[in-house]
């Protein structure tokens, strides 16, 4: 109806529809992370990314109009999560961090 909108993005879509979207992301999300090596969880993990990164822009850009003028700390929030799971990805490309027994293992040899 003719409330107040809470969000910067209802302006696109009805926070109904962005319901949705969010929730099917979500179940997505769940529903591929057994597979977490396949083209699903991919498609998962970029949704999950694009959603978070386009609601912190949202904020920000709310904030930098005057619309809303503390929306960056809510940006900021959605911004951190997406940029913390980029950088997850990243490292792990790079090989991902050595197991518990392999750290062990070393400080073993480093003893001698």
């Amino acid at each position: 109806g003719g409330g107040v909108s809470s969000h910067p993005a209802e302006g696109a879509l009805p926070i109904g529809v962005w319901a949705v979207v969010w929730i099917g992301g979500g179940v997505l999300c769940l529903v591929a992370a057994p597979w977490h090596q396949g083209p699903a969880a991919a498609v998962a993990l970029g949704l999950g990314i694009g959603l978070h990164a386009l609601w912190a822009a949202s904020f920000f850009t709310a904030t930098i109009t005057g619309d809303m003028t503390r929306g960056w700390v809510t940006g900021t929030g959605y911004a951190t999560i997406a940029l913390v799971v980029l950088w997850s990805v990243w490292r792990d490309k790079r090989g991902g961090l050595p197991s518990r027994e392999a750290v062990a293992d070393e400080l073993r040899r480093g003893d001698r």
